[in-house]
């Protein structure tokens, strides 16, 4: 099952936002063209399914397993963040994600690191709705309870 099917039933839920976080598992037997816009389909399912639904994609975090990824990689995440351009929606950047994050098979985030990942969605989202980036109407309980706090 791909990517298209696992989202599907979280988007007839209408939810208010949307992280895209793949891609990576492509490039080993695809080209980084054909994973954005692969990407590209998924996007406008999920504006097609859910209008309302922020969407946000995550760029690809390093991986080392194979010589060609480094640069397939990089390749894929500018062409990802000219697809966010076009397409309005906001990017992840997990640059902060190294080689020192992997585990030892060079291939998977390490179980530290995991939540390097982690934090770099939270922070994502805390920062968007501090920024107002999104329309409190994404967020409604989220803005609510904020200035019931206030």
């Amino acid at each position: 099952m791909d990517i298209k099917e696992h989202i599907r039933p979280t988007l007839r839920r209408k939810p208010d936002c949307v992280l895209i976080h793949c891609g990576t598992n492509d490039l080993t037997k695809k080209e980084p063209t054909h994973t954005t816009e692969t990407i590209r389909e998924i996007i406008s399912e999920a504006k097609w399914e859910s209008p309302q639904t922020a969407i946000a994609l995550s760029l690809l975090t390093v991986r080392t397993d194979q010589q060609c990824m480094s640069n397939k990689i990089d390749v894929l995440n500018k062409s990802l963040r000219k697809l966010a351009k076009e397409e309005d929606i906001l990017i992840v950047d997990n640059s902060n994600i190294d080689t020192a994050c992997l585990s030892t098979r060079k291939l998977h985030l390490n179980r530290k690191d995991i939540s390097t990942l982690a934090c770099n969605f939270i922070n994502f989202l805390d920062n968007i709705l501090a920024q107002n980036a999104i329309p409190s109407k994404v967020f409604p309980n989220y803005v609510q309870n904020s200035q019931d706090e206030n």
